[in-house]
This record gives C-alpha cells, sequence and structure tokens, in this order.
C-alpha cells in the first residue's frame, strides 16, 4: 500500500529551532541539523518524558538518541527565499549554542 504525503495544516518554528506541526506534534530542531548547497538537513530530537536518574545512564540515552534521530532534507527550492533563509539562520544559531 503505497501512502500519500499531505502537507500539515500549519508549521510554526521559533528562533529556538520549536517546531510545531499540529496541537498534539512538536519536535524540538537538533544542533545536528545542517545547511548543504541544495537545501537543508532538518534533525529532529526525541522528547524525553523520564527524568534521569545516573550520568551513565544520561551518557547512554544520549548516545541511544543520536542513533534514532528524525532526518529529513528540504530542497532550497522548495521553500520561498525568505522562508529558507530563516531556518538557515536558526540551524546556525543552534549550531553556535552547542559550540560555546
Amino acid at each position: 500500500m503505497r501512502k500519500i504525503y499531505t502537507q500539515p495544516d500549519s508549521f510554526t518554528i521559533n528562533i529556538l529551532g520549536e517546531c510545531q506541526f499540529s496541537p498534539n506534534n512538536k519536535k524540538q530542531l537538533s544542533p545536528a541539523s545542517r545547511i548543504a548547497f541544495w537545501g537543508c538537513w532538518l534533525v529532529f530530537e526525541k522528547q524525553s518524558s523520564s527524568t534521569i536518574e545516573t550520568p551513565n545512564k544520561a551518557l547512554f540515552e544520549k548516545l541511544l538518541a543520536k542513533l534514532t534521530l528524525n532526518g529529513y532534507f528540504i530542497f532550497k527550492t522548495s521553500l520561498s527565499p525568505k522562508q529558507y533563509s530563516r531556518i538557515c539562520r536558526i540551524i546556525l544559531r543552534l549550531n553556535n549554542v552547542t559550540e560555546n
């Protein structure tokens, strides 16, 4: 059976990289997101609902989360220049925050 992609009713993203596809579907853009010549790789972090108890568990969960990140490629031409530059600014800001 083929799945037919339908665009969401709305999509919002703020300067911190918090994306909302629908009222019940929110994701955080990861610093692993990248800008390429043809477009952007958008990588979303998994939402963790449990509290971390030990440092070893925290390291393990962080490494496991990196292995299971959801990534999507968006072509530069599929967005308006204004939208594309906004996503690029957000990705650059996320990358600069993690480096400092």
